[in-house]
């Protein structure tokens, strides 16, 4: 309990190393004396790492599969109710904005803020992997709320979990990277991890821009 909320408090979100991930994993599991974790995810979880290394390390992990959900806040408040947090230590949050802004809500509604979350998304959006804003849908109102309590304390982009489609599809996502990528830095402190993550994947996406723009290489 109290290692968790010294960790939530600080605020600062840590980007998980797809070439250390074993050990940071370890790590995370180690802090937060986790044995038991839920993943709120779609169903191409299955081809995650995160998910495989969890199951390697002997944590017990459940799963709630999200697929389809959108930021109609009615629906979203009924499946929730349906997972089973109250015995989770950790939380995984696997898959698009939709599925990552739900999840942000049960850490706005304060109930489960203890509980740290890593999340894994599935698309290059707007950064919702990255910050404490939670967006609903309800009729032709919309309702967002944002809250530094929200932001998910860690997160792990994984390549073979990212959806790419066709040329035009991988070209948007390139352009939606980038914003993605700037708006980070321009929303945390210069010298934060989100920050000096988000400016490394800025880097490498220019740096490959050619082949990405041309379909050659996916992003």
């Amino acid at each position: 309990g109290d290692k968790r909320k010294t960790m939530t408090a600080r605020k600062q979100q840590k980007c998980l190393d797809r070439n250390k991930l074993f050990f940071d994993l370890k790590n995370i599991l180690e802090e937060n004396d986790v044995h038991k974790a839920i993943a709120i995810c779609n169903s191409d979880f299955k081809r995650c790492a995160l998910r495989a290394y969890l199951k390697e390390m002997g944590v017990e992990l459940s799963e709630a599969d999200f697929n389809g959900i959108s930021y109609n806040q009615l629906p979203v408040k009924k499946m929730l109710k349906d997972v089973g947090f109250d015995n989770a230590d950790l939380i995984i949050a696997a898959g698009d904005g939709a599925l990552i802004n739900a999840v942000k809500s049960i850490k706005i509604d304060g109930k489960y803020k203890d509980i740290p979350v890593i999340a894994v998304p599935s698309y290059i959006e707007a950064g919702d992997e990255a910050n404490g804003r939670v967006t609903f849908f309800d009729n032709d109102s919309i309702s967002t709320f944002e809250d530094d309590s929200a932001i998910p304390e860690y997160v792990f982009h994984d390549p073979e979990f990212i959806v790419t489609g066709s040329k035009y599809d991988t070209n948007a996502r390139f352009a939606r990277g980038i914003c993605q990528a700037m708006n980070i830095m321009w929303a945390n402190e210069r010298n934060s991890s989100a920050s000096t993550a988000a400016a490394e994947g800025l880097s490498k996406l220019l740096s490959e821009a050619t082949k990405i723009m041309r379909g050659e290489k996916s992003v």
